[in-house]
């Protein structure tokens, strides 16, 4: 449009009328001059051609000047702040409507090659944004070993972006460094959406790309990755796209070592096999689920491999009873008590004590369970086996003390909460808990009001 009101400024003829008098050979002219009065001019066709193609040649010339290129954003990311994150806005609930023009916003094709990996990683992102522009295909790009390509619309307008992960060469550190490059296609030309670079000593992997949030609008999913000497642990992250920047979709930030992750029906499954040291304790493989609860995504289900050890069978127990699952509970106790083919640890104890010890245990909690739900008669059978099977002197005699302990509290009043608090004060309670604190930093820690989490109201405290 300012080209087009440059033109009519052009002085180049003054107001013109054609006089119907005009001959073949030559064009009769009535002009208005400066007083504004009409003169008629006689002049040859090819003259009034000239000055036409004069005129239209000028117009031609005068043309806008092309707005400057956005820059793209650039995020440099400190993990794992202590400080919360601000609630992100959220996007509509109804999907954003796609463009119903058949005109593709990217370049055309076109057959050329990839930049050369000789560039600095900075530069090279530049470099493949050029190659991008001028109709290069993403798929081309030779990637590294740990680098990654995903293909997906985030930002909602039907056009796919090209998210890059890329290592840098340079960098000197494990896990390797590396960067988010998004490019996104706009009226025929290719940008640098976002650029991401995390924290000092931080890797990065790329999960996926897919709608999380239940708005229709795909996010962002990545891991950032960091070391120590002997477990690498992951902080999954979910971004959404708001039109100038990418928000925070996670309610906290969630660590997990050596994980799997897939995105399945909407949300982030995380598989993790445990830590790489001897001193974490023995572990399994834990599948845990984060998905969207309506504000934010968070862990929404943890399930646990079925338990080889005789100690994973007895947490199993007391994860039952601190969801109220009595029956469950119940024969993971007996089991732990009973089950033969239950294996042991046997790092930081000798496997002979800690079986006596985790069978003593089992019987312990099924003696509490079984008071707790009003059949004293059985709870009293539990604890004369548990009396008979721990002489004094032996590995586990410290649970037949609380056992007279409690039994003698609970007798008073039948106050189950009077007998565990009675419990808790017994000398014997420090043994039981330096045995529970023999199996390492990746399972749960036990205190003194753990051992008999009852109350008449309920299960008090359990330490999950």
């Amino acid at each position: 449009m300012a080209a087009a009101r440059s033109c009519r400024r052009l002085p180049l003829l003054p107001p013109t009328h054609f006089d119907p008098r005009s001959t073949g050979l030559e064009t009769r002219l009535r002009l208005r001059d400066q007083g504004d009065a009409l003169k008629t001019v006689t002049m040859p066709r090819w003259t009034l051609f000239a000055l036409l193609l004069l005129f239209s040649t000028a117009c031609a010339l005068v043309a806008p000047s092309p707005a400057p290129p956005v820059e793209p954003v650039v995020a440099t990311h400190v993990p794992r702040a202590t400080t919360a994150l601000a609630t992100p806005m959220p996007r509509s609930a109804t999907p954003t409507s796609l463009a119903t023009s058949t005109v593709n916003p990217c370049p055309e094709p076109s057959h050329i090659e990839p930049p050369a990996r000789d560039l600095s990683l900075d530069a090279y992102i530049v470099a493949l944004r050029e190659f991008l522009r001028q109709g290069g295909d993403p798929a081309l790009v030779s990637l590294q070993e740990q680098e990654e390509l995903h293909l997906g619309d985030l930002t909602g307008d039907g056009v796919e972006e090209a998210v890059f992960l890329l290592i840098d060469p340079d960098a000197q550190q494990f896990p390797p460094k590396g960067h988010l490059a998004i490019y996104t296609c706009e009226s025929g030309e290719v940008t640098l959406l976002y650029h991401y670079k995390p924290g000092d000593w931080y890797g990065l992997e790329l999960i996926g790309i897919a709608d999380l949030t239940e708005d229709g609008v795909a996010e962002l999913s990545f891991s950032e990755i960091s070391c120590g000497a002997n477990t690498c642990w992951h902080t999954p992250r979910v971004w959404s796209w708001q039109g100038r920047d990418f928000e925070a979709r996670m309610e906290d930030e969630f660590l997990f070592p050596f994980p799997w992750y897939t995105l399945q029906n909407g949300a982030l499954v995380v598989v993790s096999h445990g830590m790489g040291s001897v001193g974490a304790g023995p572990q399994r493989t834990i599948t845990t689920t984060l998905a969207w609860t309506g504000t934010a995504i968070t862990i929404t289900d943890e399930i646990f491999a079925p338990a080889t050890y005789r100690y994973h069978a007895f947490l199993d127990g007391d994860r039952a009873l601190a969801g109220g699952d009595f029956g469950t509970a119940e024969a993971l106790y007996r089991r732990v008590a009973e089950d033969p083919s239950l294996e042991l640890w046997g790092a930081f104890a000798s496997t002979e004590e800690e079986q006596t010890w985790l069978v003593a245990l089992g019987r312990w909690r099924l003696m509490l369970l079984q008071a707790y739900l009003g059949n004293s008669t059985e709870a009293e059978a539990t604890y004369a086996t548990l009396r008979d099977e721990n002489a004094p002197g032996t590995t586990a005699y410290a649970l037949v003390g609380l056992g007279e302990r409690f039994w003698r509290g609970y007798q008073r009043n039948d106050d189950l909460g009077n007998a565990c608090s009675y419990v808790m004060g017994g000398v014997e309670v420090p043994a039981v808990l330096d045995f529970l604190a023999t199996f390492g930093y990746a399972n749960p820690i036990y205190e003194a009001v753990h051992l008999c989490p009852f109350t008449a109201s309920g299960v008090s405290e359990l330490p999950f």
